[in-house]
This record gives structure tokens, sequence and C-alpha cells, in this order.
């Protein structure tokens, strides 16, 4: 931006709906507005506001902006004549991208033998690689690109053009002359270049095993730390993953670069991937006798070479009984991490328990429990833990969902609940809501609506109480997955509850107060009525407290979605702002929103931005009320010009 807090360009008019910018031959800039009213999909509005929209207001009002600097520009009239192929060819080296575009557009388009000669002087002589660039493709274009006028520019001092010639190179598969200068520049000290070599040895079917493993180790030398880099390599690896595998971990240097991890692990997929018998027991020997290496790396091998297989969907016996010796060699190690991606190879490959897996797995458990223990040791035991058959695990993991584990604990315990996909899983959540933290609370709500099979739960959940329906807070998406299940009963059931535009629990209420809507309010008053009724909880600007949310941007919503959220707050809650009690072991109760937890301590912020510490041995119990803490019932002694006042007030802009 040139100006602080100031847009380049914006418009008062709502309908503004800028959708592109583009140089013009003068050198201005041309912004096309689309202007619509409604931008939204009408997928995505609820059915009965849509009903009241016009969906095509605006469609015969676009725009096409033209900016300028303040001092104008002059003016251009762009000639572009075909009987002067020369003139249009020198359009190419213009320093407006506009102008080059063209002249390569229409010289393309004309295919006129006679723009030969004039392109391959401007390809050999122009100082800008820009100009070079066009006339190599529009050569190309017009069928004139010989092969050994490509091959020059592998040599090209600007790395853009070693680039495109790559690129076009792609097109001449047989030429090994291309080839070659191909496999050189795996080499070029430019990282496009490097990466463009990987994308085309991917493309290019002649090139032969050993001279694409060697490329793209050469590539790998000068570093595996960009993720992009690793993407195009694989395109070219894809061919003998193995060999590449072993290629890169046999080489010190390599291994130990950054993201060399992270290639040996996609690379370890795609040999599992692809269900080759020999790759798979020649990842588990590579493995098995760099077993004295980084274990990062052998972490990341063994979980892409499990991912691979859960993938192909086939799981395999071991018949030699060789990767059942490598992996109990992992598993028996004390690298837990390395151990637990062995045991997924072993799942995968439908291996049976060993003794010691499942002495393991009992040890796991106890240790997940123990709060004398760091969460460090117990995360990694709980994600051992996750190979135990769920019905071996369920007393655990419910446990862990308790206030009295660090919050990283019971998250990692309900992610293990979230994969299981039983119905006894959402039941048994259902009856332990209330003593749900938020973020676990976001998680489980989550179990419930993501799994078709859960809805029956959840809507029963609803219906009984059990769960405030406010507290769920569902969006669009959410709601049309109940409102349009393929199940007739449950779109019945949703439809009782909740409509495609919202929840409403107090329509009474609301259309008490709707007269409300046509008074003029004052919003001096309506700022007493503020400090009166909010500010111990809500906060404008720099005033107020930060218990419920803050409501500086407030103004942007209209008074009629202002009115419904004052006197229907459980209609929609954020979990952040769910209240909680705390009781403490001296019988003290406090009640309001949950802050912060570590390991030891929980933060709970009552009104005024009380904020208070308790030790995690201090509490007693701590559940949530599942409602919002601004109360209902706002409107009983509040005249209606009262309220008109109040939504003056945070109606007015900040």
């Amino acid at each position: 931006r040139a100006r602080e807090r100031v847009e380049f360009l914006a418009s008062t008019d709502r309908a503004f709906r800028p959708v592109n910018m583009t140089v013009g031959p003068d050198g201005a800039l041309y912004l096309l507005d689309m202007h619509r009213d409604v931008i939204e999909h009408p997928e995505w509005i609820p059915d009965e506001i849509e009903a009241g929209l016009d969906l095509y207001a605006g469609t015969s009002q676009g725009r096409i902006y033209r900016i300028s600097p303040k001092g104008g520009l002059p003016s251009v009239t762009p000639r572009f004549a075909r009987e002067d192929l020369s003139g249009v060819v020198a359009h190419l080296a213009h320093p407006n991208k506009w102008w080059r575009d063209t002249a390569q557009r229409l010289l393309v388009q004309w295919k006129d033998p006679g723009a030969t000669e004039p392109l391959l002087e401007l390809l050999r002589t122009a100082e800008d690689p820009r100009a070079r660039l066009h006339a190599l493709w529009t050569l190309e274009g017009l069928d004139a690109l010989s092969g050994a006028e490509l091959l020059r520019f592998f040599e090209d001092e600007h790395p853009a053009l070693r680039e495109h010639a790559i690129l076009l190179a792609e097109t001449r598969p047989g030429n090994e002359a291309l080839m070659r200068g191909i496999v050189a520049l795996a080499d070029d000290p430019a990282p496009r270049v490097r990466m463009q070599v990987a994308l085309s040895l991917g493309a290019l079917p002649g090139a032969s095993e050993e001279i694409v493993q060697d490329a793209i180790h050469t590539i790998a030398r000068h570093g595996l730390a960009d993720p992009w880099l690793r993407v195009a390599m694989l395109s070219a690896a894809q061919r003998s993953p193995l060999a590449q595998f072993q290629s890169v971990l046999r080489d010190p240097a390599v291994a130990a670069s950054v993201g060399a991890d992270e290639f040996l692990g996609a690379l370890a997929k795609l040999a599992g991937r692809d269900g080759d018998a020999a790759a798979l027991e020649g990842i588990l020997d590579t493995l098995g006798q760099a077993r004295g290496l980084n274990s990062t790396l052998i972490e990341k091998s063994l979980d892409g070479l499990a991912d691979g297989l859960e993938a192909a969907r086939h799981p395999r016996a071991d018949d030699s009984g060789r990767a059942s010796q490598v992996l109990s060699a992992f598993v028996e190690d004390k690298d837990l991490r390395a151990g637990r991606a062995a045991w997924r190879v072993g799942n995968a490959l439908a291996l049976p328990l060993t003794e010691t897996q499942r002495n393991l797995l009992a040890r796991a458990a106890s240790i997940a429990l123990d709060p004398a223990v760091s969460s460090k040791q117990r995360l990694e035991q709980l994600a051992l833990l996750e190979f135990a058959p769920y019905a071996e695990r369920k007393t655990a993991l419910f446990n862990l969902l308790s206030i009295e584990h660090p919050k990283e604990i019971r998250l990692a315990a309900i992610e293990q609940l979230r994969k299981v996909n039983e119905r006894s899983v959402a039941e048994r959540l259902v009856r332990v809501w209330n003593s749900l933290s938020p973020e676990v609370m976001r998680a489980a709500r989550g179990i419930l609506l993501g799994q078709r099979s859960n809805h029956d739960v959840l809507l029963t959940a609803i219906e009984n109480e059990d769960i405030p329906l406010g507290q769920l807070n569902f969006y669009l998406g959410e709601r049309r997955k109940l409102l349009r299940s393929p199940d007739a009963s449950i779109r019945a059931r949703a439809e009782a509850l909740f409509s495609d535009a919202g929840v409403v629990t107090r329509g009474a209420a609301v259309e008490s107060m709707r007269p409300a809507l046509a008074l003029e309010g004052d919003p001096v008053h309506g700022r007493e009525a503020f400090s009166e009724l909010c500010v111990q909880c809500h906060r404008i600007g720099q005033e107020g407290a930060a218990l419920a949310p803050n409501l500086t941007d407030i103004f942007r919503k209209s008074r009629e979605t202002l009115l419904f959220d004052i006197l229907d707050p459980n209609a929609a809650v954020e979990s952040q702002y769910v209240g909680f009690v705390i009781e403490t072991k001296d019988g003290e109760i406090f009640s309001g929103i949950i802050t912060d937890e570590t390991d030891g301590t929980v933060t709970l912020r009552q009104a005024n931005d009380l904020e208070t510490v308790f030790y995690r041995e201090q509490i007693r119990e701590m559940y949530s009320s599942g409602l919002s803490l601004m109360p209902e019932g706002l409107e009983t002694d509040m005249p209606l010009q009262s309220m008109a006042d109040l939504l003056a007030f945070l109606l007015q802009p900040r």
C-alpha cells in the first residue's frame, strides 16, 4: 500500500466486485468490476434468505476502470501490421508486456514463415531476456525452432531461458543431444532450473532409470529443503523408488540435509503403494542396516512405507519372515517413534502381535494414565496405545478426557476416539459432554456431526437437552448435513429443531422486541445502556471486558441480526465462550470461561476481566453449563425505545 490503512482502490458501493486487473497498451492499469449485489454462491445462502434476494442484481452494471498517474499518460494507438512482420517482431522487446503478448499472439496466429528470420535474429541478439523468451516460444508456435537452436539455450546466461529450454525439450523425446543437455543441467546453480530438470525427466518416457537416478541424486546434493522440489523429484523417482531411496540413505551428506527425511518417507510411500514385494523387502533391509542413523530418517521412512501399504488396500502376509524380523527389531528398540512407525508397517502387512508388543501395550496404557509422568512421555505411550484393539483401550481413552489431564493428552485421546467410528463412542461422548473442556468439546462435536452413523445419537442428545443446541453452533453446511440427510427420519427431526437459515430458541422474545427496529435510536442513550448492561463482559474499542466476544466491529451487522443475537444468546455459542463452573476442594464455586490451560493449571476469566488460576490438584469438579454467560430475558424490563437506543450505539461505525 502506498499509504498506511488506505486501500489502493476502494468503493462505498457494496456491489463493487473487482475481479481482475491488467496493464493496457498505454501503461495504465485497467480494473474489471463485475458488479454484483449478491456475490455468494446460491448454494451457500440459506433457502429462506435466498427467496428474498435478486441473485442477478447488477449484471448490467459491470465496469472497467482506467487508472493512471495524476499527470496522465500519452495517448497510444496500437498498430500491428501484418505487412510489417519485422516491426511486429520488434514489439517482442517492448518494455510493456501487453505489446509483447499481443505481438506473440498475432505472429503465432498468422503462421507467416516470413517472420522466422526476424525472430531468429531477435533470439540471437536481444539483450533483454524477456525478448529472447518471447522469440523462443513464438518460433515454437511457428514450428520453426530447431533442436540445435534450442540446445543453445541450455547455456543461456539467464536461468529462466535455461528453464524454458528444458520445458520445450520435453516435446522432442527422441533427441539424444537434448536429453544429455537436460541431465547436465541437474547440477545447475539455479533452483528453478533443477526443478524443471526433475519435472521433465518424469515426463520423458525415453529416459533410462540409470540416467534418472543419477540426475535426481545430483539434484539432491544441492539440498532437499524445498517441498515443491521434492515433489518434482518424485515425479521422476517413481520409476525406481527403491534405488532412489538407497541412493539418498547411503550418501551421508544428502541424508543429513534438511528435508531428506520427508523425501525418504515419500519414496518409501511410493514403494509401499506400488505393491512390489522386492521393493518392500529392499526398503526394510536398507532400514535394518541403517538402524544406527538419525532416528527421524528411520521414523519418516517407516511411516511413509505404512502410508503406501495402507493406500494400496491389499495387505500381504510376510512369507519369508524377513519383514517380521526387521520390524520387531525396531519395535523392541528404545526409540518409541521409530517403533510405532514399524508397528504401523506390521499392521498394514497383517502381521500378528508378538508377546513383546502385547507387553508394550499394557505398559503404554499404564504410563499414559499416570499424572506423575511427563506429558511428552505420556503422549508417546498414548500414540503406541492406538495399536491396541479399541475394546482394550476405550476405558483409558475416556478417562484421559478428564480435566485432570493436560490439554494435549485430552486432545490426543479424543483424536484416537475419532478414528474408531463406533456408535458407542458417540453415546459415551454425550454422557460426558458437560465435563469436556472447550477444545475437546469442539473435537467431540466433529465426531458427532462428521460421521453419518452418529447423527441419530446427536439429534437424540439435542432433543433430550443433553447437549444445548446453540452450543453446537452449526454453520450452514453443517445444518445441511442433517437437513438434507438421505435418511428421511433424520431430515424430519432436524427440521423440527432448526431451519436452513439457522437456530432460533427464543422466537417469541425476538418478535416481542421487533417493533424496536422501526424506532429511531439515540446512540448517546444507547451508550448508557451498554455501560449498564454489557460492559462487564463485552468490549468495544478500549472500553469493557473480554469475557464475551469483542463488539468493536459489530456495526457491520444488520439491526435485525443484532436484535436476534441480543435476545437469543444461546442460539449460537462459540465454544470458547461457553460458561464453565469450577468447584474447588475447599467448596468454593467459580464461573466464567476457560482462557488458558497448562499441564498443572487452569485459568478462568470472570466478569470485569478478573482471572483466577487454579492448580489442577485444587479442582474437585469442572463442568460446562452448556450455555452462554450472557443471560436470557433482557427484554423483560427493557422498553422498546431503550433497545432502539442500544442498537443505534452498537451500529455506529468505529
